[in-house]
């Protein structure tokens, strides 16, 4: 019960890292 629930809160929460890491790094590449 505890692992679907740390699921469901880190789940989205390392989407959004990823989806903000990878934004920086097309930003990142169209600057060069």
């Amino acid at each position: 019960m505890l692992q679907m629930f740390l699921t469901i809160i880190v789940g989205p929460l390392v989407v959004g890292v990823l989806l903000i890491l990878f934004k920086q790094w097309l930003d990142r590449n169209d600057k060069w």
